[in-house]
């Protein structure tokens, strides 16, 4: 992770983020409720790893019984800073280094985090130390809908999010966990509806002509990548789907 870039990259986002069109979108939230009271719902000590602005825990801190405490832990000062709940411990730091106890946790959940993470096997032998014993990660991420289309999917991704180290599928989230020491429990998968002009409208900071070289790759897409991905011209906007996967395992 390129800590510096993404600390400022994140500083310029952090008044606006919850409000992206996909942070506290219900559905997205649910599927990591979902897992949690299948597989963790007596959980006490939660821990938000890369926990932004804070809206999962929010989410959480109310709907999770025996709840004790959630801790959110972020790179990212001024996107913690947004918080202000005293029922939600804030932690700068990075997720491949913290400043906890050996089997502090529950359960760790991480949304929309890993990407940013160069040593993913650092992070996540980090996140076995700090889990109890057969603890539970539940991991959410934006994903290509098929290993096929993961190659023009990287290359759009590269143009919206160019601190994005991994590029991953769900089969590769799969992999890199299970190489580094987890089982998988399970797969739920979610969908939602996203734009361009959702997407120019947040990152403020995005200069036309890199608006422009995105709208060109995507409307220059295979025919079989926009059937898949339902890109379609609506008024001045491009909409298309995105899809993302949640995905609970054990340590």
């Amino acid at each position: 992770m390129n800590s510096n870039k993404v600390i400022k990259h994140f500083a310029t986002r952090a008044t606006t983020f919850s409000k992206n069109g996909w942070a506290d979108n219900e559905a997205i939230l649910q599927t990591i409720l979902n897992g949690i009271m299948i597989f963790c719902p007596s959980t006490e000590m939660l821990l938000d790893f890369g926990a932004g602005t804070g809206v999962v825990s929010k989410y959480l801190i109310d709907k999770i019984p025996n709840i004790m405490k959630i801790t959110a832990l972020d790179i990212s000062s001024d996107m913690l800073s947004q918080i202000q709940d005293e029922r939600i411990q804030c932690v700068v730091s990075s997720v491949d280094n913290t400043p906890f106890h050996n089997s502090q946790f529950d359960l760790i959940v991480s949304r929309q985090c890993l990407h940013y993470v160069h040593d993913l096997t650092k992070t996540l032998a980090e996140a076995k130390r700090i889990l109890k014993n057969h603890g539970i990660f539940i991991l959410t991420q934006f994903v290509p809908l098929e290993d096929d289309t993961k190659q023009y999917w990287k290359k759009l991704m590269e143009i919206r999010q160019p601190l994005r180290v991994h590029h991953y599928s769900e089969n590769d989230w799969i992999k890199c966990f299970i190489k580094n020491g987890f089982s998988l429990l399970s797969t739920e998968r979610f969908t939602i509806v996203n734009s361009v002009a959702r997407w120019t409208n947040q990152y403020t900071m995005i200069s036309n002509e890199k608006k422009q070289k995105y709208i060109s790759k995507l409307l220059n897409a295979p025919d079989s990548y926009k059937l898949k991905y339902n890109i379609a011209i609506e008024g001045t906007d491009i909409i298309g789907k995105t899809y993302g996967v949640t995905l609970v395992f054990e340590s």
